[in-house]
């Protein structure tokens, strides 16, 4: 009987707009203002840098990392501040409210802490736990091993835990591997032939009480 239901963050339960903002207008805003650089100029030398680190680095995704690198580290929390403005959470996560009462409600995602710990309390959630891949476990990925570790710091087993999310390869196939049920949020449609998935949060509710069952 499932226990936990794990919610991946960006694309599941917000917009990916504010990460793009933070990574692709942000930082280099910050970079130009820091280093008196015109904000082309800064565009050119923060996405350099990027490419140079690459996303197979656990430091391509930390934000810690790169306001160290850039000389900027007591602009960061500003930054992740400035960029939560942009939020979008979707309409259709209040309808895991009453959830709340029959599963721990916890977050599994490859942002980072400093992000997740600022972003979210907004969500309007009672989120009993925050797991970050590459704060927590220093992956870049949610691969099989996150979520073996996700589900023993739980005290649970993989068995009991509902993972849901909206890329299939690390939200379905991955957490499927070790035992989790997954459910894919398919909100485009684009995985017709996958089961169980839904277009919408607001499947979600109907289709774990038939679990229950």
């Amino acid at each position: 009987m499932p226990k936990v239901l794990s919610l991946d963050f960006a694309g599941t339960l917000v917009g990916q707009g504010l990460l793009d903002h933070f990574w692709l207008d942000l930082v280099p805003l910050f970079y130009s203002q820091k280093h008196g650089v015109w904000l082309s100029e800064a565009k050119d030398e923060v996405y350099g840098a990027y490419e140079e680190v690459g996303k197979g680095d656990v430091r391509w995704y930390d934000p810690r990392y790169w306001f160290e690198r850039f000389g900027m580290p007591d602009k960061l929390e500003e930054a992740i501040a400035e960029a939560g403005k942009r939020m979008e959470v979707y309409p259709d996560v209040v309808s895991l409210k009453p959830l709340e009462s029959k599963y721990s409600l916890v977050i599994c995602s490859t942002v980072t802490e400093e992000f997740l710990e600022d972003w979210a309390p907004k969500l309007g959630l009672n989120i009993s736990a925050v797991f970050s891949a590459v704060s927590d476990f220093g992956m870049v990925t949610k691969d099989e091993l996150f979520y073996r570790r996700v589900a023993e710091a739980l005290g649970v087993s993989p068995g009991e835990v509902v993972h849901v999310g909206d890329d299939y390869r690390v939200d379905f196939e991955a957490p499927r591997k070790v035992g989790c049920f997954a459910v894919l949020l398919d909100r485009q449609r684009q995985h017709p032939d996958v089961h169980p998935s839904v277009a919408s949060l607001s499947g979600l509710p109907p289709l774990l009480e038939r679990l229950s069952q």
